[in-house]
C-alpha cells in the first residue's frame, strides 16, 4: 500500500508541476499587456516603465518564469496583484473561503441528497417512483447551471421575494443579532446551493442507481437473501460498499468545485470567491492572480484523483494488488 501511495504522490506532484509551466507560458504569450489599462495619454510613460520593472514583466520570458516558479516553490509567494496592487496571497485568502463555504454546501447536497435518491431508485427498480425520479434526474442534468440560476432568481427573488437576488449576505448583516446572521447566511446560500448542489445530484443519482443495480445481481448478494436477512440490511450492508466505488470517483472529480467549478454560478449570483477573482483577473490579464487560480484548482484536482485512487485501494484490495 505504502509503494502504491508513493507512486500516486510522485505522479500527481510531476502533474501539477507541468500545469504550472503550461498555463505559465500560455498565459504570457497570449496577446495582451497587462499594464495597458495604466496607459493614458496624461501618464508618464517613464512610470509605465517603472511598472513593468517592479513586475519582471520587462525581463525575458525564461527568467520570469525561473523567478516566479523559485518564488512559489520555496515561499509560496504569487506576487502582487497586477491590478489591486496587492499581494495575491491577500486576494485569494479573502474569496477561497467564501467558495469552500458554497462548495462543501453543494458538495454535501449533492451526494447525500443523490445517495439517497439513487438507493431509493433501485430498490424500486420498474416502479412508477423509479421512472419518475429517472426522467426528472436526466431533465436537472440537461439544464445549464447559468440557465438554471437565471430562472431560479427570476421566480424565487425577483418575483416572490422568497431569497436575496444575490451576494453572500445584506448590507445590515453586522447590525443583526447573531441568530438573524446565521438564518441570513442560509438564505443567501440556498440558490447557490441549489443550482450546484441539485443538479449535480441527478448526476449521482444516476451512477448510484446503476451501480447498486449492478451489485444486487451478484451471486453473494443472492446468497444474503438466502440466508433470510432483511432487504435493509441486505442492501446498506452486503451490496452498498461495492455500489459505491462509481460514486467515489465521481466525488474525486467533483472536488475541483470547490475552487473553480463554481465561476458561472457565483458570477451569476454576485458571489465574491474565487470564481468571481478569476473572471475579474482574466479580463484585466492580471497574470499572478490567473497563476494563483488556475495552481489551486490544479492541486485540488490532482488531490481529489489522489483520494479517488486511494480510496479504491481501501475499498478494494484488488486495486492495490494488482499495481
Amino acid at each position: 500500500m505504502l509503494a502504491f501511495l508513493l507512486r500516486r504522490v510522485l505522479a500527481s506532484v510531476l502533474l501539477v508541476f507541468a500545469l504550472l509551466t503550461v498555463v505559465f507560458f500560455v498565459v504570457h504569450i497570449a496577446p495582451g499587456d497587462p499594464l495597458q489599462r495604466f496607459v493614458e495619454p496624461d501618464v508618464d510613460p517613464r512610470m509605465i516603465e517603472a511598472l513593468r520593472e517592479r513586475f519582471g514583466l520587462d525581463q525575458p520570458l525564461p527568467v520570469q518564469y525561473v523567478r516566479w516558479l523559485r518564488a512559489v516553490l520555496w515561499e509560496f509567494d504569487f506576487g502582487i496583484s497586477v491590478a489591486a496592487q496587492r499581494p495575491v496571497r491577500e486576494l485569494v485568502a479573502q474569496a477561497l473561503p467564501n467558495t469552500l463555504r458554497l462548495g462543501l454546501w453543494a458538495l454535501g447536497v449533492r451526494f447525500a441528497l443523490g445517495i439517497a435518491l439513487g438507493v431509493w431508485a433501485a430498490v424500486r427498480r420498474g416502479r412508477w417512483t423509479d421512472s419518475a425520479l429517472r426522467v426528472s434526474a436526466l431533465l436537472l442534468y440537461s439544464l445549464p447551471n447559468f440557465w438554471l440560476g437565471i430562472m431560479l432568481l427570476l421566480a424565487f427573488a425577483w418575483n416572490l421575494h422568497w431569497f436575496p437576488p444575490g451576494q453572500m449576505q445584506s448590507l445590515d448583516h453586522a447590525s443583526l443579532g447573531w441568530g438573524a446572521r446565521v438564518l441570513d447566511d442560509l438564505r443567501h446560500l440556498v440558490l447557490p446551493v441549489c443550482v450546484l448542489g441539485v443538479g449535480g445530484a441527478a448526476s449521482t443519482l444516476r451512477f448510484m442507481r446503476a451501480g447498486l443495480l449492478e451489485v444486487l445481481s451478484h451471486d453473494y448478494v443472492r446468497a444474503a437473501r438466502a440466508k433470510g436477512l432483511p432487504e435493509r440490511t441486505v442492501v446498506g450492508k452486503h451490496a452498498m460498499r461495492n455500489a459505491v466505488l462509481p460514486v467515489v470517483t465521481l466525488l474525486g472529480l467533483s472536488l475541483p468545485g470547490l475552487v473553480g467549478g463554481t465561476i458561472v454560478v457565483e458570477h451569476v449570483f454576485s458571489w465574491p470567491g474565487m470564481g468571481t477573482l478569476t473572471l475579474d483577473a482574466i479580463a484585466q490579464r492580471d497574470y499572478p492572480v490567473i497563476l494563483a487560480t488556475t495552481f489551486l484548482s490544479g492541486v485540488v484536482v490532482v488531490l481529489g484523483n489522489l483520494l479517488t485512487d486511494v480510496t479504491y485501494a481501501l475499498l478494494d484490495p484488488r486495486i492495490r494488488l494488482e499495481a
